[in-house]
């Protein structure tokens, strides 16, 4: 068997769920290494997925990146979302659809394969096994490493095409260990917002000017910053919300998801 590099991002988070996740894909990809993360949202669960491409993209070699975001509160279908597969050169992704937001906002992918459960395992296991899984309540136990072997194995996955979804607002994705708030703005659209240095935002209603430097290191001690952060791929990189010695998050009282406008 190949042995890829897995990284996945779940928000089945705890101990045992991610105990049992490691396991199911350690023996499914002998000597592979896994890497398992929990994440609370599918939009962080976007940008992760996009900086682990990032740091993959110095080398051709395959991997494996799984976003595991299913509530059942989506009533659309009948044990939550459908699982996706998409490829980016050797990179196989299995996500729910709204993992892949934030690569296509960078187009880096515009089409993905809609799976269904029940159909794809009876391609490859028995009927009874295939029906139990449909209906297990830990999906992304039973189902995603499965797919993920099948896809990277390059089987014929019964899927229907389907449009990644666009990102209609902007929002912040991460908040970092020191407080450093990641937004979905680009280099691009943060620059085209300028005026005299300062970037005019909207934040829980209110709004806020916060000077513009181009990097951390410019901001004075104690003062909040915009600058063009780590996260992105390749030269087209994320603003950052910042606060230099301090916590922007905090100071604004801004977490993931919080919308910006």
């Amino acid at each position: 068997m190949n042995i890829p590099p897995i990284f996945a991002f779940t928000d089945c988070k705890d101990e045992n769920a991610i105990t049992r996740l490691k396991a199911r894909l350690t023996v499914l990809f002998v000597g592979s290494q896994i890497n398992a993360v929990g994440i609370n949202s599918d939009l962080e669960a976007s940008g992760c997925i996009l900086d682990t491409l990032d740091a993959l993209r110095i080398s051709e070699e395959p991997a494996i990146i799984i976003g595991n975001l299913a509530p059942r509160a989506d009533k659309h279908y009948k044990n939550g979302a459908p699982f996706y597969v998409g490829r980016i050169g050797e990179v196989v992704i299995v996500a729910t659809k709204t993992c892949f937001t934030l690569i296509h906002k960078l187009r880096l992918i515009e089409k993905i394969n809609e799976t269904d459960v029940e159909t794809v395992c009876k391609v490859f296991l028995p009927a009874e096994e295939a029906e139990r899984i449909a209906n297990s309540q830990f999906r992304s136990f039973e189902y995603v490493p499965r797919l993920a072997r099948w896809a990277y194995d390059k089987e014929n996955i019964p899927s229907t095409e389907s449009e990644v979804l666009t990102l209609t607002e902007n929002k912040i994705w991460w908040v970092d260990n020191f407080g450093n708030c990641k937004t979905t703005f680009t280099e691009i659209e943060i620059k085209d917002r300028v005026v005299d240095d300062m970037i005019s935002l909207k934040v829980h209603d209110t709004k806020i000017e916060i000077p513009f430097y181009k990097k951390l290191a410019d901001v004075p001690k104690e003062e909040l910053g915009f600058i063009i952060g780590s996260s992105g791929y390749g030269n087209n990189r994320f603003a950052e919300i910042v606060k230099q010695g301090g916590n922007a998050s905090l100071e604004l009282n801004i977490i993931p998801g919080t919308k910006i406008e």
